[in-house]
């Protein structure tokens, strides 16, 4: 049986055990079914179903759940299959870079397509953006891979006067299968930007990171009709802006634990909704650099969030050489 399975929420985010996935992918109410594996790979229009070329390291395997109250409309454009449902825009695209990429190129192109189209369609707040791509950390004509990414992304955002004040929470992460997969999330009405007074802003990090910054907030609250969802981006062992703990997988856990905490305590004083609520409502996206950390790496998540908080591992690559791991998190509650 599947969870929950009448939906009242403008958006309901679960992860589900992997056998329900063939049921999900013709239920009404999904609007994204997205899987984790070792190769990567876009619907068509009228799909639901992604894939992330990131293997799940879950003895029990899962898939994240999109679904909601909302009737959905599919459409696609060019290259990007999105869907439409009440003041929620839900996309994906799966770019592929042939022989000679240009990451820098592909990265801008992407972010100029979906921010053209999220404005056409009334939907121009962006509020959750994941990009995953191969070979992260690798150097490509002189620059790593993910600085490229970040020199393109940049490129596509910086058009837009003040465009620091409307960036998305997002995620980077480094994949071992082809592709430059993005998935996202667009709003009519916009979210709030949150930031962590422990570190710097990435839209405002010096330019030994790239030689144009991350375009992401460390997260976004928004409030949709009889909710309210923290949408927390990619968080690491980052303090300032310098990374901490090298070498030790378990003392960056604590710091990026540390990190979502204080996120959750901004949130709390912007919401009235109490760290404990907020914390006891995530769903936890947890990408690993080595798989020998999966275990300690769980028994300390238990110790801080409920055993049963939903949470999918994944062996990736991060986004700078010396992170050991990241975490995604998503918290709904009532409004205020």
């Amino acid at each position: 049986m599947i969870p929950t399975t009448t939906v009242r929420n403008t958006l309901q985010i679960d992860y589900l055990p992997a056998e329900l996935a063939v049921t999900l992918a013709n239920d009404p109410s999904v609007m994204a079914l997205i899987h984790f594996t070792g190769s990567a790979s876009s619907s068509q229009a009228g799909g639901v179903e992604i894939t992330v070329g990131l293997p799940q390291l879950n003895t029990q395997k899962r898939v994240e759940v999109w679904r909601t109250q909302h009737h959905i409309s599919w459409h696609q454009r060019e290259n990007i299959t999105f869907c439409t449902a009440g003041e929620m825009l839900f996309g994906h695209v799966l770019l592929e870079e042939g022989s000679s990429p240009n990451l820098e190129h592909i990265s801008e192109q992407a972010y100029r397509s979906l921010l053209d189209l999220t404005a056409q369609q009334g939907y121009p707040h962006l509020i959750r953006i994941w990009n995953y791509f191969p070979n992260i950390n690798q150097e490509q004509d002189q620059q790593e891979r993910y600085k490229r990414f970040c020199i393109g992304r940049h490129r596509a955002c910086a058009k837009s006067e003040g465009f620091e004040k409307r960036l998305p929470a997002a995620t980077a992460i480094g994949t071992h299968s082809a592709g430059f997969l993005i998935y996202f999330l667009a709003s009519k009405t916009p979210g709030q930007q949150i930031e962590n007074p422990r570190q710097v802003s990435a839209f405002q990090y010096p330019i030994i990171y790239s030689p144009k910054s991350p375009c992401f907030s460390r997260a976004i609250l928004k409030a949709w009709h009889g909710q309210s969802d923290l949408y927390i981006s990619g968080t690491a062992s980052v303090v300032g802006h310098e990374t901490r703990h090298l070498n030790d997988g378990m003392g960056q856990l604590q710091e990026s634990l540390h990190n979502i905490q204080q996120l959750l305590k901004e949130a709390s004083q912007q919401t009235g909704a109490t760290v404990e609520i907020l914390q006891k409502r995530m769903l936890l996206k947890i990408y690993l650099r080595q798989v020998e950390d999966l275990a300690p790496t769980d028994a300390q998540i238990n110790s801080l969030f409920e055993p049963d908080t939903p949470r999918i591992y994944l062996q990736a690559d991060i986004c700078r050489q010396d992170l050991l791991l990241e975490i995604d998190g998503y918290s709904s509650f009532p409004p205020g």
